[in-house]
């Protein structure tokens, strides 16, 4: 409690430790964003007595990069019942995306903390509050806070930061969150260091070498002569891919062009397989169902191999099958008609692939008609998936006459 930089928020233990704080003073941690900003404010103010960090408002406001646009939402073809997160539309409807906005920073500091996102300062070392992390107030409980924001390294290039307040990142994030981040670059790129292949491979392909690259760690802090952003670096992400602006779509999919081919004939159905969780264990059954339909059918496991194979892979495919989870964020590149089958576990989903479906031009289609196979080791969300009989039948039957 006495340096807040040396807390780990991005664990189990750092969640803990944020209870164990509020709990000493008698300050619940509440479930709403807006309200946990309150409740920051309320501990250093019970721990310092009042807030002395200077805190300032952006004295331009940032411009618009892009504002809002429209994309098509289908009505939801749905093998079982409709999840309640997957919206239920009787006709096709334009949904709006979010607006991309664009902050152009001069002599700005930043400091990294774990999970919690980003405080950003100016040349006087005050809270930039607009862009800033919500817990910035917790800093106050860090005694060494000036050392450390008069020890910066500091970069006098140009460079544009693409990381957000998730340290610990899936694929999915990755391709719909942060790559969209590249689309106005200019100079470095600020991010978390990337540590797996498929990091390295994404950001390569959209033109980011390890040379190119300023690594962000946890309770680091580097000065800037210039930064770009977007301005939710220090938000919960607006994920999949701004909403779905298109722009950001369009950006994502350039890869798309130089990596696949010209349109196969092939009646090509993708399987996606999973080892760790939500795994489909009748899976084979599916296989052979699409074979005997006249499908090619190719088994994907996303987790070995290369990001240009997942693209090649789904943007071909006619069909694509796969669980709930990270490996879905490859329905970007997916040609328009495409047929998309997210299958459900019974407990846990949201929308964002059927949003990207949408968007590209795919037919999205939900599948509930399931079992969770019992497993007390797993916590529900995670638990495999069988589908049942009369899932079969149905997806036989749309196949079939479609």
């Amino acid at each position: 409690m006495n340096d807040t930089l040396n807390i780990n928020w991005s664990t189990t233990q750092g969640r803990v430790e944020l209870h164990r704080i509020g709990s000493k003073l008698n300050i619940t941690l509440p479930p709403s964003y807006a309200e946990q900003r309150k409740w920051a404010f309320d501990v250093v103010t019970q721990v310092k007595g009042r807030v002395s960090l200077g805190a300032i408002k952006l004295d331009s406001l940032p411009y618009e990069l892009l504002g809002p646009t429209k994309s098509s939402r289908a009505q939801t073809i749905k093998v079982g019942s409709l999840p309640s997160y997957i919206p239920q539309l009787e006709t096709k409807r334009e949904v709006s995306s979010v607006s991309i906005n664009h902050f152009d920073l001069k002599d700005v500091k930043v400091l990294a903390l774990f999970n919690l996102g980003f405080v950003f300062f100016d040349a006087e070392n005050r809270v930039i509050e607009d862009i800033s992390s919500q817990y910035y107030p917790l800093l106050e409980l860090n005694p060494n806070l000036n050392e450390l924001l008069s020890s910066c390294e500091r970069y006098t290039e140009t460079s544009t930061f693409i990381a957000d307040w998730f340290f610990e990142r899936n694929y999915a994030h990755w391709l719909l969150d942060t790559i969209p981040r590249l689309l106005k670059r200019e100079g470095k790129v600020v991010c978390h260091a990337p540590k797996n292949s498929w990091q390295k491979e994404l950001l390569l392909i959209y033109g980011v070498d390890n040379n190119d690259i300023v690594p962000i760690e946890p309770n680091s802090c580097i000065s800037f002569k210039r930064l770009l952003l977007d301005g939710k670096n220090s938000c919960p992400v607006p994920h999949p891919s701004y909403k779905c602006h298109s722009k950001a779509l369009e950006f994502i999919r350039k890869p798309f062009r130089t990596l696949v081919k010209a349109d196969s004939e092939s009646k090509i159905a993708l399987v996606i397989k999973r080892f760790d969780s939500r795994v489909i264990v009748n899976s084979d059954r599916l296989e052979e169902m699409l074979v005997q339909l006249g499908y090619i059918v190719q088994v994907i496991d996303c987790a070995r191999v290369s990001v240009p194979t997942q693209i090649k892979c789904f943007a071909e495919a006619e069909l694509i099958f796969g669980a709930h989870g990270a490996a879905m964020a490859n329905t970007a590149f997916c040609k328009a008609g495409a047929r998309v089958f997210e299958i459900f576990p019974p407990c846990y989903g949201n929308p964002a692939f059927w949003a990207v479906s949408n968007t590209v031009g795919a037919s999205y289609i939900a599948v509930t008609e399931v079992e969770e196979v019992t497993d007390d080791s797993k916590h529900a969300r995670y638990r495999d998936i069988k589908l049942t009989e009369r899932c079969f039948t149905l997806l036989n039957d749309l196949l079939t006459n479609n």
